[in-house]
């Protein structure tokens, strides 16, 4: 049997394609958690939460799961401590994948700026017209589409 390898601790999935966005997140799961998703699994928001606890729950470790994944969805709306986040992507707890899942976060300022560098990016940016501009693009190569045209509803 193969053996699947375990994503880095810092997965970054930036744009605003949903349908990739959640593709790129499924597979970085199977990789890091497997199936098992009831203790290894915390979901917070960028929206409602702060670096703080996102870092927080990140470095406690588990009595019931060897590893773990902490997923933020809409991460570009984080606010806190950007100098933790930094150190985190530095130094990530070996047990944990935190996984930020970003529409459009500010390349330009922190705590972007120096975690992207340090991350692996997944693109899910959307596909620029043509039948495949919604499938992935392991299913739809150039020699032709895995998929069936998408129809014009005007």
């Amino acid at each position: 049997m193969a053996r699947v390898s375990r994503p880095g601790g810092v997965q970054a999935i930036v744009g605003e394609d949903t349908y990739l966005a959640e593709e790129a997140l499924e597979r970085i799961l199977a990789a890091s958690i497997g199936q098992d998703r009831d203790e290894g699994l915390r979901v917070f928001y960028g929206d409602e939460t702060k670096w703080e606890e996102v870092l927080g729950a990140a470095r406690t470790g588990s009595l019931f799961v060897s590893r773990r994944a902490i997923v933020v969805r809409r991460a570009d709306q984080l606010k806190g401590d950007e100098e933790a986040v930094t150190a985190y992507a530095a130094d990530p707890a070996p047990d944990a994948t935190l996984v930020l899942v970003a529409a459009r976060p500010d390349r330009r300022r922190n705590p972007w700026k120096k975690l992207l560098p340090k991350a692996t990016v997944h693109d899910a940016t959307p596909g620029r017209g043509g039948p495949c501009a919604r499938t992935s693009r392991t299913s739809c190569g150039a020699a032709g589409c895995a998929s069936p045209p998408m129809r014009s509803t005007t």
